[in-house]
């Protein structure tokens, strides 16, 4: 459909404008038919509630009850058609309960109240951009044409619908210069929609989406073309729905740009309106009136519409050529095609369901997350790539590259993590990661896409088993008293077996209750019992939060002499190999690290099934809970505790023997990207209930019987694996760097006697020794002290404690002790700070070099004074001393997880930096890396609206309402660029994180960052 444009010949155009001048001399109630309502009446919202109609009863005004809701708009509709199509409706945001009222008051406004009296709306006129209640009316009148107006004591109007339009448009009804039409949610939703119809102040009538609430429009999908920047009497000035049904825009000059193509029949006998609907099309329909055609139970018809293909002209091919802004007429994951009835119709992609599902125009979510620590074996068992022909998202590329074929574009999607779609065109593959925008189905795109879809695991399509023939009846007899007696007997042995086994290991688990912590070991973790910890957490009652693997309770140690120690103990809360791999991950890693912006380890539990951690207990919690609190912390408390953790994971990159990757510096769990394997369980099938007694007394007989044989391997192996533990010489396989009790013939027997002196301290001598753990040989030095004296004892305690509170490259590292009778509140800023010199110590300083894995606010703790420690090393990969990189699969969390994870790349301490800049943003503006809810949806993402925002130079919009921040801009600036830096998708171009350090300190300068995502469509 095009528009036409022409000239009014000029007899029609004088007669024209002079019979509509002569129309607005006359007084509105000689114009039109009225119906007048008085001051003080007034209508009540209840089912079937009376109105107030138009002279003619083609119209009416009152309460239009919602579909299947007990609430209602105060609205203006057709009244003579079953249908009751709205026109006009005043509180879509904000629908009326059952018995709200609305009133036109003795004086002389018009507003719509509730039920307890609160004003739901009330009739204004705009002046210098602000709204004022309309008050003074003598009366209001309703006109035939279905206009509804206040008029004033000098019988102008006051106000009327017809200039404070909703979604429709009415003969003889203008919109002028700035008037808009608004769409709602839905078909039922009233509901502000993301749909506008505006005449701009240049002249052109123009179509857009917009974002919600915040109503910032986005690029035109529809625009008139009526705006003439070198002469402005051909632009247009006021939109007409003329008395005998055309719609056109007016020109300065008098000339006419007609908008209506299809065929107009006298208004006489139709109604008409036109209505800029809730899929974002604009069209005028009409519909045949019962009275003067005699045909009844009719539906409107569509005369004619723009655009006529509206997901073209959004997603595809807008007049602007900016398709990037908004959601597309689908919104996130789905795609748009034009039915047989040429209206929209919106897709979800398969393995996607509806977001809503009442309202399809608001974009779907995916069933199942994709699952990244799979091999290729494995994915290719859990995935399918789902072909769309002629489907496409012109936006949310990830990588594209040419030439390529089906197969190579399959392939490179289905074993890439981020990739959800791969579209394949001309050549070229483009993949694409979530969320996808702008979907659209299109015969002229000419070339097909590809969807990565889990695969849905059947119990039906596995065997059954088959079950054995009849039996004779004098067999059956025989065999079930045999099978009765074998059950029996075997129960009974079950029951003492299981009895001996229970206080088996009660005993021992008794014997093995270790002493209250030993004084000289004040740093080192301690085992303790399950029963130990479920009395300090009073029945692990107060939970804290939760890990990567299990969930944080708050607890308390009491010691003699009415010591209590305030703690954390973290317990897992699924056993599996994760589980088990995590605890020991955890436990090793933490040991190994000492820093004052790293959380301390006080204890483990590893008893049974049960294994707990006991750390520390940080008063102020998270860093998570204080920046996205109520009251936010201050701008040089957010700087430092920033400095602080970069200086943690400097630490755990850099500074340790064996370097450790935190991998999870993040603000969720890791279940975004590691599903439960047990997810997929098949349903057991129900027995058949004919199968004879035979198999049943065999099954049962045997069934006890390998129960009764399992019972006492687990008995044996309970009791002899109790004993192993008691056996104080052996060194945990689990805490290979924490100090082990050694018995005085143990260091006599690895010394030789003390046989070879290597030197003398001040309280003792160092002698040489050997070691001999399993599989391997290690030497030792060990110091004897040489004369108990008070001196003596305090310099023993002194050293254990000191060094066992370091763990430094630089350092010598202790390895255990004898002690037996005589031989024995801060800034942000500076919080940001704090934390990247922790890191600077994990990465660089410690004896072990560790990347984290998980930096997330919800792992950095906070002590009584706010200093930040670094958490949950639980996803933490250890390094060799000359390591700088490794292989593992995915860990860590969504949104704080680096790219070469997703890419089949070695791991370095670099996915620690990249999470450390995702949290550095979060500090600097006090929110979440990713808030969906957000009123303007560019702001959604935290690193792209930085980012933007950086670009644009307008810094000040992510510290907004922060006036300290405001006035340090500088620094603001500074910090931003560091995190850009931190966040660039290649890890060589990320900082380490004692460069880090320094950049936020000042020592360096800090250059200018480029675009973080150069392999997206967002630079």
């Amino acid at each position: 459909m095009h528009c036409i444009d022409f000239m009014i010949p000029t007899a029609m155009a004088f007669h024209s404008l002079s019979q509509l001048f002569f129309l607005l001399l006359l007084p509105p109630f000689v114009v039109s038919q009225t119906s007048n309502i008085t001051l003080g009446s007034h209508l009540v919202a209840f089912k079937d509630s009376p109105s107030w109609k138009s002279p003619s009863g083609e119209f009416a005004f009152g309460f239009y009850q919602l579909q299947n809701q007990e609430q209602f708009l105060l609205a203006i509709w057709f009244d003579q058609i079953p249908d009751k199509t709205t026109i006009w409706y005043a509180n879509g945001d904000n629908p009326a309960a059952e018995g709200s009222r609305v009133e036109l008051t003795v004086g002389g406004k018009l507003q719509l109240t509730s039920p307890n009296g609160q004003i739901l709306w009330k009739a204004t006129f705009m002046d210098d951009g602000t709204a004022y209640p309309v008050d003074g009316a003598a009366y209001a009148a309703f006109l035939d044409t279905g206009n509804f107006v206040l008029v004033g004591k000098n019988l102008s109007y006051a106000w009327e619908s017809f200039k404070n339009p909703a979604d429709t448009l009415l003969p003889t009804q203008e919109l002028p210069l700035g008037g808009m039409l608004s769409s709602r949610q839905t078909r039922s939703n009233y509901s502000r929609g993301r749909f506008q119809l505006r005449l701009l102040p240049d002249g052109n009538l123009v179509l857009n989406t917009i974002s919600l609430p915040k109503a910032n429009a986005y690029a035109a999908y529809y625009i008139s073309g009526t705006f003439d920047e070198h002469n402005s009497a051909n632009s247009g000035y006021r939109v007409v729905f003329n008395e005998s049904g055309y719609i056109y825009i007016v020109r300065r000059n008098g000339q006419i740009f007609n908008l209506t193509t299809g065929e107009i029949v006298p208004l006489q006998d139709y109604y008409y309106r036109a209505t800029l609907d809730f899929d974002g099309i604009f069209r005028e329909y009409a519909y045949p009136k019962p009275k003067r055609t005699g045909i009844i139970d009719q539906s409107w018809a569509i005369v004619w519409n723009i655009p006529p293909d509206i997901c073209n002209a959004v997603n595809g091919n807008p007049p602007t050529g900016d398709f990037n802004e908004g959601l597309g007429s689908c919104g996130f994951n789905s795609y748009c095609k034009i039915d047989s009835n040429a209206r929209p119709s919106c897709e979800c992609l398969p393995g996607f369901n509806f977001s809503d599902p009442n309202n399809k125009f608001n974009g779907c979510i995916q069933d199942r997350i994709q699952e990244c620590n799979l091999g290729p074996s494995k994915v290719e068992d859990l995935y399918d790539m789902h072909e769309l022909p002629n489907t496409f998202w012109p936006t949310s590329a990830n990588f594209e590259w040419t030439p390529s074929n089906e197969d190579e574009c399959r392939q490179s999607c289905l074993y890439d993590c981020q990739c959800v779609v791969a579209v394949l065109r001309e050549g070229g593959c483009s993949k694409k990661k979530l969320p996808l925008t702008n979907g659209m189905v299109t015969n002229r795109f000419n070339g097909k896409a590809f969807v990565k879809v889990a695969r849905s695991i059947n119990a039906s399509s596995f065997p059954r088993p088959e079950g054995p023939g009849p039996q004779k009846k004098d067999q059956s007899s025989v065999i079930r008293v045999g099978s009765f007696l074998l059950g029996g007997s075997a129960f009974i042995n079950f029951l003492l077996i299981t009895a001996g086994s229970i206080l088996a290991i009660w005993s021992c688990n008794k014997k093995r209750k270790p002493d209250q912590i030993s004084s000289t070991l004040e740093s080192n973790p301690r085992p303790f019992t399950y029963q130990d910890l479920e009395e300090a957490t009073d029945g692990f009652k107060e939970e804290l939060g939760r890990g990567a693997f299990g969930v944080v309770y708050k607890g308390v140690l009491r010691y003699a002499h009415s010591t209590i120690i305030p703690i954390a103990v973290k317990k897992l809360d699924r056993l599996m190999q994760e589980g088990e791999k995590e605890f020991k991950a955890e436990v090793n890693a933490i040991a190994k690290t000492h820093h004052k912006n790293l959380v301390s380890l006080i204890g483990f539990c590893e008893e049974g099934l049960h294994r707990l951690l006991v750390y520390e207990f940080m008063s102020n919690g998270t860093l998570a809970s204080l920046l996205y609190g109520d009251c936010r912390p201050e701008w040089k408390s957010r700087t430092k505790m920033a400095f602080e953790i970069a200086r943690g994971l400097v630490y755990l990159h850099e500074e340790c023997s064996r370097p450790i990757i935190h991998c999870d510096v993040a603000r969720s769990n890791a279940s975004n990207f590691l599903n439960p394997k047990g997810s997929r369980v098949l349903q057991l099938q129900k027995k058949d209930q004919s199968t004879p007694i035979l198999v049943r007394s065999f099954l049962l007989g045997g069934s006890a019987f390998i129960n009764f044989l399992l019972i006492i391997a687990i008995s044996i192996l309970a009791i002899w694996s109790c004993n192993k533990k008691q056996k104080p010489s052996q060194m945990s396989s689990l805490l290979e760097s924490n100090l082990q009790s050694f018995t005085y013939q143990d260091l006599e027997e690895a010394t030789d006697g003390f046989k070879e002196e290597l030197g003398r301290g001040s309280f003792g001598i160092v002698y040489k020794g050997v070691l001999h753990p399993p599989h391997s040989t290690i030497c030792i030095a060990v110091k004897k002290l040489d004369k108990i004296t008070q001196e003596g004892e305090k310099e023993f305690k002194t050293e254990v404690n000191a060094i066992a509170k370091t763990l430094h490259k630089n350092l010598v590292r202790l390895i255990g002790f004898c002690e037996e009778g005589p031989h024995k509140l801060l800034s942000r800023t500076q919080m940001a700070f704090e934390i990247a010199r922790g890191l600077v110590y994990l990465h660089e300083e410690c004896s072990i070099p560790i990347i984290h894995c998980d930096i997330k606010p919800q792992n950095i703790l906070l002590d009584d004074s706010f200093i930040p420690r670094i958490s949950d090393f639980g996803l933490a990969k250890l390094l060799m001393s000359n390591q700088t990189r490794t292989t593992t699969a995915i860990r860590g969390t969504k949104g704080y997880v680096a790219a070469e994870w997703f890419r089949n790349m070695p791991i370095t301490t670099k996915v620690d930096v990249y999470s450390y800049g995702v949290m550095l943003l979060e500090i600097i503006c006090c929110r979440k890396n990713y808030e969906e809810e957000r009123e303007n949806e560019e702001e959604a993402i935290l690193t792209d609206w930085v980012y933007d925002c950086y670009k644009e130079r307008r810094l000040d919009k992510v510290v907004e309402n922060d006036e300290e921040a405001i006035n340090d801009m500088t620094k603001v600036e500074r910090l931003v660029m560091v995190a850009i830096w931190c966040i660039q998708e290649d890890p060589s171009l990320r900082p380490s994180m004692r460069k880090v350090t320094h950049m936020l300190e000042g020592v360096v300068q800090v250059p200018m960052p480029p675009c973080p995502t150069p392999f997206t469509s967002l630079c």
